[in-house]
């Protein structure tokens, strides 16, 4: 740690290291670190975190970014290493049972299965070519078209098939199927065609030549399609305690070689399920070896602000409160970062006044003064040559006249990095189709200061940076940039989407692709609602609506999604808003069932606001 890193808080840090040693004995604790920002508040768990460190304990970090769009993110990042099965990923998926490729002339040229079975796959091949011969033969006597059978099905299978130039592509189901399931076949049937159809078009059996068909089909079969819960009857607290309570023993298992030490980030950008846990955890590790230590920014989140004062109330939580510096402290500050130097007392005295004590803004302005000339550092001490550039009256000037001393193409890298997020892999930036030389654009960065390096990847070096440049991006600019970033994402996963899918329907929500918002949305609050996330599953399917709304003839898609979020607000316990969706969804279709199903719904929402006789009524 640098001398700066800690000054000023010499009280704090030792109450908390206290609490620590507590906490590491067995007698676990939460500590929740908070202040505005650039109060220093990551530099003081940064400080907590050594020492863990130095100490043997184990050290398990996780920070929320400003979009909130991820269920759980924060724990997620914390606690991935705890366990090899995801602690909030409570997914069902549906599979294809089989997946054959078979050319024009009825041979198999790949095949992938879920499990052994006894169906012999060259009779099934040929079989279903000689049967889309014979539906040909029949319906298309000229034999112009290039269509074929769509689907077949046998009781509970059902064969999906899709046609290209050279290959059919079947898919296997067994019981009901998810509606992706078409589309992906489809997806990658174009694929295959678009890599492998010069192969495809002279290929006569030698296997080899055609294996990366072969990794295409194993990767098809190996696809889960996530299968939407059921909500009717289900208590969200319930469920979430069940959730918490996996979280809970997966710590206590592992503190038990060592003790533990959560160091968990910006809750002000945390989710509601999050805070869930957090409260919960809280409450069960009084006699664990383990320590949660949280920071955030008050009020600028009602549901986060409402959970800090519930655990104050149940005694389950110490906060610390980082106050501003002091004069004697700032002066500490300066001369940690300068060294010996002669800024006069009237300047250090203005600098206090308008930083009003904040470190962050006190050590940008002295490493703008340093750049600018203003200050310069000679051999026995920093020599205070003018004070030509005013003193700054907020953070965002500050970070903006950082912002002015880069290049062009830096500014355009910058801009392009604060639409991905906080972090970023070097792959996604270097997407961006508007920087000429994006390695150099990022090493200056790196040089400014904007950017860090950190466990691999870059990160903006606070969270002020990407905030106060992605305000300042023309929203025309934005929608660009978002496009690009949404289209990296399908090229680098596209055979596993579902790593990326809240951060592809993040960006393409900010774009006019609105078939692509409504997809992305949709699966994003799909997986969102199978762990009990249910905020964020609103959110999603809302943009989803948004994006259905631009789109014409797909009134039957907005009336399902309308049902989803009537189901997820009678959860949420909001059976007003609730009754309003259902009652959307029942006038937009023209399916007799689903209408049926409305006023069902309907009903059952009067019953819960104890208005029987309209339930009676609606019935």
């Amino acid at each position: 740690m640098t001398p700066r890193d800690i000054i000023g808080r010499d009280k704090e840090l030792k109450y908390i290291q206290k609490i620590l040693d507590s906490a590491s004995s067995g007698t676990g604790c939460t500590v929740f670190v908070s202040g505005e920002t650039g109060i220093g508040k990551t530099y003081l768990i940064d400080a907590i975190k050594d020492i863990a460190i130095s100490s043997d304990i184990l050290v398990l970090s996780g920070t929320s970014e400003s979009d909130r769009t991820c269920p759980f993110q924060v724990l997620s990042e914390a606690f991935g290493s705890l366990t090899d099965k995801p602690l909030f990923q409570e997914q069902e998926l549906k599979r294809f049972v089989k997946i054959f490729a078979v050319n024009m002339d009825g041979l198999l040229v790949a095949e992938a299965s879920l499990e052994e079975d006894d169906l012999d796959s060259d009779i099934f091949a040929g079989m279903l070519s000689a049967v889309q011969n014979f539906v040909k033969d029949s319906f298309d006597p000229s034999g112009n078209s290039q269509s074929g059978l769509g689907r077949l099905e046998y009781g509970d299978l059902k064969i999906l098939i899709e046609h290209g130039k050279h290959i059919f592509l079947v898919g296997v189901i067994d019981g009901d199927e998810h509606p992706e399931m078409k589309e992906v076949i489809k997806r990658t049937l174009h694929t295959i065609e678009e890599d492998h159809g010069v192969v495809l078009e002279s290929w006569f059996g030698d296997m080899k030549a055609i294996a990366p068909v072969h990794e295409k089909i194993r990767s098809l079969a190996d696809r889960g399609f996530l299968v939407r819960k059921q909500l009717e009857g289900i208590t969200l607290e319930n469920e979430r305690f069940r959730i918490s309570h996996e979280v809970l023993e997966s710590l206590k298992h592992s503190s038990r070689e060592k003790p533990i030490l959560v160091s968990l980030e910006n809750l002000q950008w945390s989710d509601e399920s999050s805070l869930f846990v957090i409260n919960y955890l809280a409450r069960n590790i009084k006699n664990q070896p383990i320590m949660l230590l949280c920071s955030l920014r008050p009020y600028e989140y009602k549901a986060l602000d409402d959970t800090v004062e519930i655990m104050k109330k149940e005694g389950i939580l110490e906060e610390v409160i980082l106050e501003k510096l002091n004069h004697d402290d700032t002066e500490l500050l300066i001369d940690s970062i300068l060294g010996p130097n002669d800024l006069p007392d009237q300047y250090i005295n203005r600098l206090y006044d308008q930083s009003k004590g904040n470190p962050f803004f006190i050590v940008e302005i002295l490493g703008a003064m340093i750049d600018d000339g203003s200050i310069v550092r000679g051999d026995d001490k920093c020599k205070f040559v003018s004070d030509s550039m005013g003193i700054p009256s907020t953070i965002e000037e500050i970070v903006n006249r950082k912002l002015e001393n880069l290049d062009l193409d830096s500014m355009a890298m910058a801009e392009y990095l604060s639409c991905i997020g906080h972090r970023f892999d070097i792959s996604a930036a270097a997407s961006n189709p508007i920087s000429m030389h994006p390695n150099s654009a990022l090493d200056k960065l790196l040089q400014s200061g904007v950017i860090v390096k950190k466990n691999g990847d870059m990160e903006f070096s606070h969270a002020v940076f990407q905030d106060v440049i992605y305000k300042g991006i023309g929203n025309r600019w934005k929608l660009v940039n978002h496009k690009t970033i949404g289209e990296h994402l399908e090229l680098s996963y596209s055979d596993r989407l579902d790593e990326v899918i809240f951060d592809m329907a993040k960006h393409f929500s900010r774009t006019k692709e609105y078939d692509k918002t409504s997809r992305y949305c949709i699966t994003a609050g799909e997986k969102a609602e199978s762990s009990f996330a249910l905020e964020q599953s609103l959110k999603f399917y809302d943009d989803a609506l948004l994006a259905l709304s631009n789109i014409n003839d797909v009134q039957e898609n907005r009336s399902q999604i309308l049902e989803r979020t009537g189901d997820i607000l009678n959860v949420l316990g909001h059976p007003h808003e609730a009754k309003e969706r259902f009652q959307r969804s029942k006038e937009l279709s023209d399916d007799l069932g689903l209408q049926a199903r409305m006023l069902r719904k309907i009903g059952n929402t009067h019953e819960t606001m104890g208005k029987y006789h309209e339930a009676l009524e609606i019935y």
